[in-house]
């Protein structure tokens, strides 16, 4: 509890635009009085980052408006007695963390903001004719499984593991777990604009309505054809050979701040390529966000570029006993 009267739960809410009018205003004119609070916001300004580049890339308003009631809940925990009297990003990450509906949310997010910042048209063609292969090779595969490792420091439960099968007459569905276990499952169909996410842990499912335009670049980035070109894009390091799981493999990295269109403050990607089938094998992505406290690790491996899922894999399968979360 702040000593000028406004709590950081107040403040909290001011900045996440959870305020009325009148609210605001007060809110405002205490701001001009009070060095404190000043303080406080642009802090929790810079705290609540995360909140924002959620609302910017997710087409689920309710997802972000959950995110951010959490975040409301987390000001509202070291309201109680015995706590410290400002919100530290170590609590809301912990607090955030607890629900699992919300792990998923925030990893989808992640995904889909790396996915929907990398861009495809223009630039020069600095590929040799190695690389250029590589891209003209996975352009021609119709279907194919990957997997994905997502790791954000600070998070008390570990890495978010992602399985992603690639269909080009059936569309996507990426498969979510942590500690071994599924905590949502994304259906993305190659038409329409509906979404399908199931949380398997709570029971729970939800229909997320989206537009053509962003259906349309989620299908085109989620294709590693993306992140090949967007490699190229940029000068880059020669990182020799190396054997990963067993195969023999060259590799590049890119370190340059308006890699992935600056989904982050900073990004380093590494790409290693199979050097027999120009295929490949692993790509890693290290971005830094909220003023350097926040690293995140995308590590995308384990390709079988010769898979073919079957047709049931990416229709969603929603037992009668699960309920309807929002749609």
């Amino acid at each position: 509890m702040k000593t000028c009267g406004k709590t950081n739960q107040q403040l909290t809410a001011f900045v996440l635009g959870y305020l009325s009018e009148e609210q605001v205003s007060d809110v405002t004119r205490h701001l001009v009085e009070c060095e404190e609070c000043r303080v406080e916001v642009r802090e929790l300004g810079k705290l609540l980052e995360c909140a924002r580049e959620i609302s910017e890339v997710s087409a689920d308003e309710q997802m972000c408006k959950s995110a951010k009631d959490t975040i409301l809940a987390a000001a509202e925990e070291v309201e109680k007695p015995n706590r410290r009297p400002t919100i530290n990003i170590q609590n809301i990450r912990r607090i955030i963390m607890k629900s699992r509906i919300t792990k998923f949310a925030v990893a989808a997010a992640i995904i889909i903001a790396v996915l929907l910042g990398l861009e495809l048209i223009g630039g020069p063609d600095m590929a040799s004719v190695a690389w250029g292969e590589v891209s003209k090779k996975v352009e021609q595969i119709e279907s194919f499984i990957f997997q994905q490792r997502v790791s954000i420091n600070g998070m008390p439960e570990g890495t978010t593991e992602l399985t992603t099968y690639v269909s080009s007459e059936y569309g996507l569905r990426q498969d979510a777990y942590m500690n071994g276990q599924v905590i949502g499952i994304s259906y993305i169909p190659l038409e329409g604009t509906i979404i399908t996410q199931v949380m398997p842990s709570e029971k729970k499912y939800r229909r997320v309505s989206t537009s053509e335009e962003y259906m349309s670049k989620i299908h085109e980035q989620a294709n590693p054809v993306g992140m090949i070109k967007e490699f190229m894009l940029f000068d880059h390091t020669e990182l020799g050979r190396e054997i990963i799981d067993g195969v023999e493999v060259e590799g590049i990295e890119v370190n340059d701040p308006l890699f992935l269109n600056a989904v982050f403050e900073s990004t380093v990607g590494r790409l290693w390529v199979d050097v027999e089938t120009n295929l490949p094998v692993r790509t890693e992505i290290v971005g830094v966000s909220g003023d350097g406290t926040i690293e995140t690790k995308i590590v995308a491996y384990d390709f079988d570029w010769g898979a073919e899922p079957e047709p049931s894999v990416f229709e969603p399968n929603i037992p009668d006993d699960y309920t309807l979360l929002e749609k």
